[in-house]
């Protein structure tokens, strides 16, 4: 039985990125490997309804998915912590991980693909791992009996090494997938600069945003204590007058 045919050639051998480009669809290959762009039929008329109802589907499917991701990890949190404004503060650094995952196929050179979703949506799960261990030892820390401002301190600065390394091994890591000519990984480029850029971009907001983040909640908390307080005791001391019909 004769094999699969594959695409032969004489003269020197074709490089990887030549074979890259010719093998895969034009959508997951970088900006610049794509040549000039020809004005050609509108989205509408180049694909059949079908592939545009699987991708609407597919499209809203991922929105789902990414809704029932973020309550999930809002309900892991939020029950050890005991606190539903915590969980908050530590997945405020999921959008600016977005934001870093999507600046991250500029200086690379690929479109944001549908793989560059997916790896934003794992990305969502990653990011918060580093703020999860701020905002726990800035609960220690006050447990200990440290002052707010104190307990902010001392969790900025024995997290900072290592959420720096964590980082840096992660980002390392994904570097030889990101330049990775083999036709195989091709669709998985894109997936692993969005988590590479996005973790990198994360981690740096996780140590300015969190704690000046936990520092806003706690204020806004106190306050509100506060203004209860003083209600309470209005209400009391006004209780203890004399209406005007007693005599």
């Amino acid at each position: 039985m004769a094999g699969p045919s594959w695409p032969c050639h004489r003269g020197p051998a074709r490089s990887s990125r030549a074979l890259l480009n010719s093998t895969i669809p034009s959508e997951t290959r970088p900006r610049s490997d794509r040549g000039p762009v020809s004005p050609g039929p509108s989205a509408h008329a180049a694909f059949p309804e079908r592939e545009q109802r699987e991708q609407s589907s597919a499209a809203s499917g991922i929105v789902t998915g990414v809704l029932m991701a973020l309550l999930i990890i809002y309900v892991l949190l939020a029950i050890p912590l005991k606190s539903y404004a915590q969980p908050f503060i530590i997945m405020s650094v999921i959008p600016f991980g977005t934001v870093g995952a999507l600046i991250g196929h500029k200086p690379t050179g690929w479109d944001v693909v549908f793989f560059s979703i997916l790896g934003i949506v794992a990305l969502a799960g990653v990011v918060v791992n580093a703020s999860l261990v701020m905002v726990h030892t800035i609960n220690t820390r006050r447990i200990e009996g440290l002052s707010l401002g104190e307990s902010v301190r001392a969790a900025a600065t024995t997290r900072f090494r290592p959420i720096v390394l964590t980082t840096a091994t992660t980002f390392l890591g994904l570097v030889p997938l990101m330049f990775e000519a083999a036709v195989p990984a091709a669709p998985l480029i894109p997936m692993a600069i969005a988590l590479a850029y996005g973790v990198l971009y994360a981690s740096v907001m996780t140590l300015s945003l969190v704690p000046i983040g936990y520092l806003v909640v706690e204020d806004f908390s106190r306050l509100v204590s506060e203004r209860k307080e003083e209600r309470i005791s209005s209400g009391s001391s006004t209780e203890g007058l004399p209406s005007v019909g007693d005599g």
